[in-house]
């Protein structure tokens, strides 16, 4: 906004200043009406035009000088909250740490305003700047003394404050900040979330540069265990986020797809022990680093945005091997293939299941897709468009691992899906521990009611089977039946459980 107004009244000086010169160059009556004297008339119709030259010389020094001031002030100062950007951050960082005293530290806060675009999206961007004005007004006025505060992205704050070096006052600063927020959300009655990386000066780092990828590393790591979290620093941080960058560096190499492998494991009915369908499960054999497992670069390859044509390969080959080996459709009823539950919060990726599967669209009437519940479905209404969209087309939606993620009943209630797969975690303790029973059963009993199928995921031995059975779980899979297998082992595993 600020930039356009400059532009607009630099635009219209220019202009007068071209219409005055003109009119004063090529008007005699003009330098007549301006000047009395004749020997001045005579003067400036001679040097008019270098007259001119001078006036708008003149101008458009002072028009250049406003334009250098006011671009340094949009790439220093937010034009939404004041506050410095990143840039201006660190310099002014740098100039803290410097000068920072031996018996006081430099806490940096890295602040994550959670899901801040579906905000945008839910209440408008006025609303979104108001939060952002909220929470610079709410924590300036409580951190103004010995602190800095910057606007590092568009959902990111910096907050350094310089304290006394206890242990105590230390711990207790993010649960302070969070009280801050907490009172900025409920004066704006606007939910909003945020998550902390927690960096510490000079310990974690003495420059800028240090402290702050030491405190986005400490972010990163808050926001895996979900949102309201704050994590501190530590060099065990570091090493994992080393290792998850060297993870990235795998996953963008041209050659990735040559190592997946798709595996498949049966699943069968518990009361008739029969085969109703298999799970197409990805496995990732390194070259180097052998076995990669999915719960390990799955969520960095939605990070990265590399799940889109994950899936589609998984699709695409899964569908080929089982056509080639014509387990389907005459020994195959169903199969089920995970997907992140954030493909179906981005229009893009919807779309792009929906090409494949219009494509595979016989493929699609055996189809199911899991949707991995630990990924939490953030925009219900939008989710639930776009699987009944996806139904259209034959396929049906299972929730994987439910019980570990956030799936509320409420969200359960209106997303039209048709099964629920028990998480393995609960089946593993169901011998040992009530509350793992309460729990499994409860799962079987509200997908009874809903009248949807329950699964159970991780089945070892018959106590587990007789356990799920007797709670009325419909259908089952695990080592007691089958580990998951290459197509080549699936086809006579089915045909000799068949045949």
């Amino acid at each position: 906004m600020q930039k356009k107004k400059f532009v607009t009244a630099f635009r219209g000086t220019l202009i007068y200043a071209v219409i005055g010169g003109l009119w004063i160059l090529f008007s005699d009556k003009a330098v007549e009406a301006l000047f009395d004297d004749s020997t001045m008339i005579n003067l400036m119709q001679t040097y008019k035009g270098w007259f001119y030259v001078l006036v708008t010389a003149v101008l458009l020094f002072i028009l250049l000088r406003r334009a250098v001031e006011d671009t340094e002030k949009l790439l220093t100062l937010d034009p939404v909250t004041q506050l410095p950007r990143h840039y201006q951050f660190t310099r002014l960082l740098d100039k803290q740490l410097s000068n920072l005293p031996g018996n006081k530290v430099l806490i940096l806060i890295y602040l994550d305003i959670n899901r801040f675009s579906q905000l945008n999206q839910e209440f408008g961007h006025q609303a979104g700047d108001r939060v952002l004005q909220k929470i610079t007004s709410q924590l300036w006025e409580y951190f103004h003394d010995n602190s800095l505060m910057g606007r590092l992205g568009s959902d990111q704050f910096g907050l350094a404050v310089t304290i006394d070096n206890d242990r105590d006052i230390i711990d207790n600063l993010p649960e302070l900040v969070f009280r801050q927020l907490h009172k900025a959300s409920e004066t704006l009655q606007i939910p909003f979330k945020l998550s902390m990386g927690v960096a510490i000066a000079p310990t974690d780092g003495s420059q800028s540069k240090s402290l702050l990828s030491a405190a986005s590393v400490a972010l990163h790591n808050a926001k895996i265990h979900g949102e309201e979290q704050y994590s501190f620093f530590s060099r065990e941080l570091s090493e994992i986020a080393q290792l998850r960058q060297n993870l990235i560096n795998e996953l963008k190499k041209s050659e990735l797809f040559q190592h997946f492998h798709i595996v498949y494991q049966p699943q069968l009915s518990i009361s008739t022990r029969k085969v109703v369908g298999v799970e197409v499960l990805l496995r990732w054999i390194h070259p180097e680093l052998d076995f990669i497992p999915p719960d390990q670069f799955i969520p960095v390859a939605e990070d990265i945005g590399l799940m889109p044509d994950i899936t589609r390969w998984v699709i695409t080959n899964a569908k080929k091997e089982l056509s080639d080996s014509e387990l389907i459709p005459s020994w195959v009823d169903r199969v089920s293939i995970n997907i992140s539950a954030k493909e179906l919060n981005i229009e893009e990726q919807v779309k792009n299941l929906h090409d494949i599967f219009q494509e595979y669209h016989s493929f699609a009437k055996i189809c199911q897709l899991e949707i991995t519940e630990t990924t939490a479905i953030y925009d219900i209404s939008t989710s639930q468009k776009f699987i009944k969209s996806l139904k259209k087309l034959g396929l049906r939606f299972s929730i994987d691992d439910f019980g570990t993620g956030f799936t509320s009943l409420s969200n359960l209630k209106n997303l039209p899906v048709d099964e629920l797969k028990v998480d393995r975690s609960f089946i593993d303790k169901i011998e040992t521990e009530h509350n793992s029973q309460i729990i499994v059963k409860s799962i079987v009993d509200l997908a009874k009611n809903f009248g949807i199928n329950s699964v159970a995921e991780g089945v070892e031995n018959e106590n587990q089977l007789n356990f799920l059975k007797q709670c009325g779980c419909k259908e089952a899979q695990g080592y007691y039946f089958a580990k998951p297998m290459g197509v080549d082992d699936l086809e006579k595993y089915l045909k000799g459980k068949l045949g």
